[in-house]
């Protein structure tokens, strides 16, 4: 059974870079597309990987007006539901199902590429703090974990004096 949708997507005031995209991020952001199930729109990933340097051409001219006028198509608020079962679950249990929402490909064309652009620009101007490691480029939560075990291996190796810690002991671990 699939169902459409309407979902709400948040208005874009402020922009990081009021510049228009390039021939290179709409390349790119394809290139990282998944050939998935198609979204509402119908469009198959395989079908932009392989679109003409003119058609390239009209999608970088479409998503830039998007862009610069920050009017969202219509067809881009909806996506389609397909329940997906659980494995081992009761079929006829509604909870036994979870959701999986289809949108429409261009529209998560255009996500990449506002992706991008916010990262590089929060990663360039050091709007992250470094100890955020999860849902960064070549960092993860096993690096917050490593943090971690030095801390604490640093804070019980170290000299408590028992009347800044009131349960020395626990430095003595």
């Amino acid at each position: 059974m699939q169902k459409n949708i309407q979902c709400p997507l948040p208005s874009i005031t402020q922009k990081p870079t009021t510049s228009h995209s390039q021939m290179d991020e709409v390349t790119n952001a394809v290139s990282k597309s998944h050939d998935t199930a198609v979204g509402p729109d119908s469009i198959h990933y395989q079908m932009l990987k392989n679109l003409l340097d003119s058609a390239k051409d009209t999608l970088l001219g479409a998503l830039n007006y998007i862009w610069t006028t920050g009017n969202f198509p219509f067809e881009w608020h909806f996506a389609t539901v397909i329940p997906i079962a659980k494995p081992g679950k009761d079929s006829t249990d509604p909870t036994s199902y979870h959701p999986i929402a289809l949108t429409s490909s261009l529209c998560k064309v255009m996500e990449r590429m506002i992706n991008t652009r916010l990262v590089w620009h929060l990663e360039t101007h050091k709007l992250i703090t470094p100890v955020q490691n999860a849902f960064r480029k070549q960092c993860s939560t096993t690096d917050q974990l490593v943090r971690l075990e030095i801390f604490v291996r640093d804070f019980c190796s170290l000299s408590v004096n028992s009347t800044l810690l009131p349960h020395a002991k626990l430095a003595n671990i």
